[in-house]
């Protein structure tokens, strides 16, 4: 396994590209590039600032890319996002999608609409737009929500173009694979899950800076093994752990 990149800060989004990798860096959008060829990102750039971060599960993420190379960035409600571009500073408030030219480094509010958490934006074999809400597991035709708005108007929302719902989403797309029979593509598949829980799987132990040799000693490994069992989902001190197991169930 080879790192790309490390090091990153609240990387929700990410879309590959010949020039590079694009990246949600919060409050940035940034472009990684492998200048050398060894699949590792040498260096950094930062493209735009200014994305709000103050609810930090719901900035910039979930980016895909249409048949024009564009980047689209997700953003959810509570936000107040004001981003400087060559073309002046672009501002929004609330739930919503971005999207970004690397062309022309135009970026634009490209769906302005009561959003809770939209987490999936795809596009049929026409490059029609379809949006999941992750909160509320709502799947909307979102053509028709990109009409350019005043700042601040949220516009009104069409019948949902598919009432199956998977809540919370974690990722919608569409099916154009040879890796799927055909009465399967052009289908719209959705991702998620209800978590049931959550387990640190190490526990505090790792912290111990003699941790190797107690591991290395059979008695004092089961000793770390009955702590990390006592504590392994107790809320307060889970996220000592330095890997974390999600249990979850679909819907």
């Amino acid at each position: 396994m080879t790192v790309f990149a490390e090091n990153l800060q609240l990387p929700f989004g990410f879309e590959l590209a010949p020039e590079g990798v694009y990246l949600a860096q919060q409050p940035n959008l940034v472009l990684l590039v492998d200048d050398d060829g060894d699949d590792r990102a040498d260096r950094q750039e930062i493209l735009l600032q200014g994305f709000d971060t103050h609810d930090t599960h719901q900035a910039i993420h979930a980016f895909s890319a249409d048949a024009s190379g564009a980047i689209y960035l997700l953003e959810g409600d509570f936000l107040h996002s004001q981003v400087e571009t060559p073309y002046g500073p672009q501002r929004a408030i609330g739930g919503g999608v971005w999207r970004f030219d690397p062309k022309s480094w135009r970026l634009e509010r490209f769906v302005q609409s009561y959003l809770a958490n939209p987490w999936g934006l795809a596009f049929d074999e026409w490059d029609q737009p379809f949006l999941s809400d992750a909160s509320g597991g709502h799947n909307w035709w979102a053509l028709p929500l990109s009409a350019k708005v005043p700042y601040g108007y949220n516009i009104k929302k069409f019948e949902q173009f598919t009432t199956e719902m998977v809540r919370p989403t974690v990722g919608t797309e569409f099916v154009y694979s040879r890796h799927f029979p055909d009465e399967l593509q052009g289908e719209v598949v959705s991702g998620g899950f209800q978590c049931q829980a959550v387990f640190g799987l190490e526990g505090p132990g790792w912290i111990l800076s003699d941790f190797a040799e107690r591991w290395a000693d059979t008695r004092k490994r089961q000793d770390l093994l009955r702590v990390a069992r006592a504590l392994e989902r107790e809320v307060s001190i889970v996220g000592l752990s330095a890997h974390l197991l999600a249990v979850g169930t679909k819907e």
